[in-house]
């Protein structure tokens, strides 16, 4: 009896009972839906402009970086490789500032620009280092280089590889491809990744949501066709440092220089104290020794005269 009680407890529990507080996958993909990231409607323009794949544009991004937009990468005088991921952009800056100063080519953000670009962007396009670190800028200045490669090798997968300057770059920008792209040769049965001189994937058209926004969620404004002679970059609100924290190895370089100062100062009061001071005592020599020249010519005729 006991038993028969308890199952029938049981089964009037479960039926009386709702339905489970978790909802299935299917129930939850429905329900919340699925965001990117603001960067890659940046991409998804910029591939457009240059007219290839936004899935191979976005698959160089995965090779270089992993999607982090505050990627850091660069060589130690041993030609060992490092890599740093900031969680945040103050964070990426500060370490920036300090790595253009010792080492000597640094990769930056999302897409690993190579401080080497640094000089003409600043020249042509007045985009500093700083300004890399916005994923939108960085992807901009990835599809000039882009759009350079393009010019010098076609549209083949050479210029791909002319953006990491290796045909060994190919390999791995196929594997994020393939893993990415719903149509590409990879689902048509090709494993192997294609010859420098395979053209590239014939791109198609995607939607381009809301305007971008960096990373403090303010509208970013530029020019969307790379491929255009006359090239101008809009950045009202890029004109600011994008970092004011506090640097330590400054307040350290500074101390050191203020007390460098403030010894040469020490110094040199110390030098011009003395000056003065030996100054005096060739006065104080040269005068005793013309009395005493006096004193003894005077003495000499007072011998003289005694004499005669």
């Amino acid at each position: 009896m006991r038993r028969q009680a308890c199952a029938a407890i049981s089964l009037t529990l479960l039926l009386t009972l709702p339905s489970p507080l978790y909802p299935t996958y299917a129930q939850a993909s429905r329900e919340v839906p699925v965001t990117i990231a603001p960067w890659q409607q940046c991409l998804i323009q910029y591939a457009q402009a240059l007219a290839i794949d936004p899935d191979l544009f976005h698959a160089i991004v995965q090779t270089e970086s992993a999607g982090h937009p505050w990627a850091l990468g660069w060589t130690d005088q041993t030609g060992r490789r490092h890599s740093y991921i900031a969680r945040r952009q103050e964070d990426a800056a500060g370490m920036l500032h300090r790595l253009l100063r010792t080492a000597s080519n640094v990769d930056i953000g999302i897409a690993q620009i190579s401080s080497q670009h640094l000089g003409w962007l600043a020249l042509h396009h007045q985009i500093r280092s700083h300004d890399l670190l916005e994923p939108c800028v960085n992807l901009y200045v990835a599809s000039l280089i882009l759009h350079t490669t393009i010019q010098k090798h076609g549209r083949t997968w050479r210029a791909v590889a002319g953006y990491n300057g290796s045909t060994a770059y190919i390999p791995a920008v196929w594997k994020h491809f393939c893993q990415h792209a719903t149509d590409s040769g990879c689902s048509s049965g090709r494993s192997a990744p294609p010859l420098p001189s395979t053209p590239l994937p014939r791109p198609y058209e995607r939607q381009i949501g809301d305007t971008p926004r960096d990373t403090s969620g303010r509208p970013i404004t530029w020019n969307s066709r790379p491929v255009s002679t006359s090239l101008t970059f809009k950045r009202p609100h890029l004109d600011e440092p994008a970092t004011h924290t506090f640097d330590l190895l400054n307040l350290r370089a500074l101390l050191v220089a203020t007390f460098a100062l403030l010894c040469g100062g020490i110094g040199l009061l110390l030098i011009l104290a003395l000056g003065g001071r030996l100054v005096l005592l060739a006065v104080y020599i040269l005068r005793e020794g013309v009395y005493s020249l006096h004193r003894q010519r005077a003495a000499h005729r007072h011998l003289t005269a005694w004499r005669h």
